[in-house]
């Protein structure tokens, strides 16, 4: 919270260096064209570049990196998938500015001193290191159990989930404003199969890991999953929707809660064999 209240009150200043930079926002005017004629209602003035996040038109951050202010420069572009070109001008390199940490930014966030305010900003850091160690733990078992177990999968299922992959990709992208076209969604299938594949497998193999094991999930483990789901619900309505959704989903959330169990038994073994064999835990 107290990260997210900098970044909501974070401003954008001229920044000291006079050319585009990785971490920089670019102020540019643009004009595309494609084959020496000008591409219609593709040109803007004052546009702001987050030179950090992905953008719509690949080519436009790599050709910005290094132009100085004052710079035009024609850039290489793709826009709707074929090749265009964009002549751009540098009017502003600007960079990002975080409110300091003092005693009125900790009173605005509900905090009695900079002191706890500080506190709580170690703590999140902490919280975010340990999640990001344990999804890459969970990856790396997950990759040793693929490599040493590739059991054939239905086929079927794999297209199911893949095509529950390719849907939620194009509402990412799209915005919901209609689809890809056609030959880039069958590039995307192409390309993220494999991954389906290995996905539909793991779903395969944690309950039988569950199963040899005699994992299994209590009561008491489904009403946790339940109060922490309710825990951070914002509202009564939000609340009953949960509810609702754990009643009409339990088999589904058991499965769930049972690959946690399977995922958590293989992470205490892989530790177990670390320390067993002098490797740092």
């Amino acid at each position: 919270e107290a990260v997210e209240h900098r970044e909501a009150h974070a401003r954008l200043v001229a920044a000291a260096e006079e050319a585009v930079g990785k971490a920089h926002y670019a102020v540019i005017d643009y004009c595309a064209s494609r084959d020496g004629k000008p591409m219609p209602k593709a040109k803007g003035a004052n546009e702001l570049v987050d030179m950090s996040s992905q953008q719509s038109v690949p080519g436009l951050t790599e050709g910005l990196l290094g132009m100085r202010r004052g710079e035009t420069k024609t850039i290489p572009v793709k826009i709707n998938e074929a090749d265009a070109q964009l002549a751009v001008t540098v009017k502003e390199i600007k960079t990002k500015v975080l409110p300091e940490l003092d005693a009125d930014l900790a009173k605005d966030m509900g905090f009695e001193s900079l002191v706890e305010l500080k506190a709580k900003l170690r703590e999140v850091i902490v919280d975010e290191g340990r999640a990001k160690t344990e999804r890459e733990v969970s990856m790396q078992l997950e990759e040793a159990l693929l490599k040493s177990n590739r059991i054939p999968v239905p086929p079927s299922l794999v297209e199911a989930h893949l095509e529950r992959m390719i849907e939620r990709l194009q509402k990412q992208l799209m915005g919901g404003r209609g689809e890809l076209p056609a030959k880039q969604l069958e590039e995307l299938r192409a390309k993220f199969r494999p991954q389906a594949e290995d996905q539909v497998r793991i779903s395969f193999l944690l309950p039988a890991i569950a199963e040899r094991e005699k994992l299994e999930v209590k009561d008491s483990d489904l009403q946790a999953e339940l109060d922490a789901s309710l825990g951070a619900a914002e509202s009564d309505d939000k609340k009953e929707d949960i509810r609702r959704m754990f009643a009409r989903r339990k088999d589904e959330i058991l499965g769930m809660l049972l690959d946690h169990k399977a995922m958590a038994f293989l992470r205490e073994k892989a530790h177990i064999a670390d320390v067993e064999d002098g490797a740092p835990s």
